[in-house]
């Protein structure tokens, strides 16, 4: 089996990033399969749009570019373990949001591992999609990749995306191996009250976009006492194409009527529920909140819900580690699911 030099996996990703930025310019039989791939996605799961779709996609591409690919694997490709060992890697994909188990499958195939991956039922066609372009630019990725809508075979290590539940069930059937185990994150956004309009809007992308289903979507919101929600909630309208969509609404109507009916703390508009709750994660349609007084006393509870947050969203005003806003759903190569190294995690299964 011919195996595939480190310089080849680099410059193969390079050249499908490349594919995913520029896509429609012209028409080729790579963006043929992209196209005839979203179609099917967004059939089979009504919270796929072509919209959100296409930005997942185009999200990845800017990313792989042969400079930023160099730079994040330029500490770990001198692993020369990798070329003889051969092992396999089984990942068990999510499907909350479009393409989300493509950097597991970049990390396995950069880090020389055999890639075995379970496709949810949500998301069958998109990683599919993209190694059939890949496998066209590097033929020799052919017999390292392999997909499955059942459990996976018996690999060298784990890689598992799920909820608490199905953590349960990871642990059980795979707990024995080397593995990456993960749960339900959310993302949480810190506001001080002196965002302007463009960062809010910025903001309503990190709320919106994937209709707030993914990890790293904003879930909740933590406001300076005595915030009020004009400006923001007129922040949302550039994303009141969502209100088009029946699942969406759907959400929106139930949860008004029983916040309504319980007399709960909430401000609304005909996009989307503030709800004042101390939890992390929200419903589709609705955002939490919650009021702090200074900002030295959100530590504690950051703290203690550590487990629960994936990203903090905020200005450089906000004295924690934060992302910019409008940032959540492009994350970079090294900004990791739970913050968990995958591809330090492969390369150290080799040694």
């Amino acid at each position: 089996m011919q195996f595939v030099e480190p310089e080849s996996r680099i410059k193969a990703f390079a050249r499908l990033g490349k594919l995913l930025r520029v896509h429609t310019i012209q028409p080729t039989r790579y963006n043929e399969i992209l196209a005839t791939a979203v179609i099917k996605s967004c059939g089979a799961n009504n919270w796929f749009i072509p919209k959100h779709v296409w930005f997942a996609l185009q999200a990845l591409g800017h990313n792989l570019t042969e400079e930023n690919l160099r730079r994040w694997t330029s500490q770990y490709l001198h692993n020369e373990k990798a070329y003889s060992l051969q092992k396999t890697a089984g990942v068990i994909m999510a499907g909350n949001i479009p393409a989300v188990g493509f950097h597991d499958f970049l990390c396995v195939l950069m880090a020389g591992y055999h890639f075995w991956g379970k496709l949810s039922s949500n998301d069958m066609f998109l990683l599919p999609a993209l190694t059939e372009i890949l496998i066209d630019i590097e033929p020799p990725f052919a017999p390292f990749i392999h997909f499955s809508t059942k459990d996976i075979p018996q690999t060298d290590v784990v890689i598992a995306t799920g909820s608490a539940n199905t953590s349960r069930y990871f642990n059980y059937h795979y707990g024995d191996k080397p593995h990456i185990f993960r749960k339900n994150r959310n993302g949480i956004a810190i506001l001080t009250g002196n965002e302007t309009e463009t960062q809010l809007k910025a903001l309503a992308q990190d709320v919106f976009l994937h209709f707030g289903l993914g990890c790293r979507n904003v879930s909740k919101l933590f406001l300076p006492n005595g915030y009020t929600f004009d400006i923001l909630l007129k922040a949302c309208k550039s994303f009141d194409y969502l209100r088009r969509h029946k699942g969406y609404r759907d959400n929106l109507r139930y949860y008004g009527a029983i916040f309504s009916i319980n007399d709960f703390s909430f401000q609304a508009n005909n996009l989307i529920i503030f709800h004042q709750n101390a939890d992390i994660a929200s419903p589709v349609s609705v955002l939490n909140y919650e009021f702090y007084s200074e900002m030295g006393t959100l530590e504690t509870i950051l703290s203690l819900n550590a487990d629960k947050i994936q990203c903090v969203v905020g200005s450089q005003e906000v004295p924690y580690r934060t992302i910019d806003v409008g940032c959540t759903q492009t994350p970079q190569l090294a900004d990791y699911a739970d913050g968990v190294d995958t591809l330090q995690f492969l390369f150290e299964q080799l040694s």
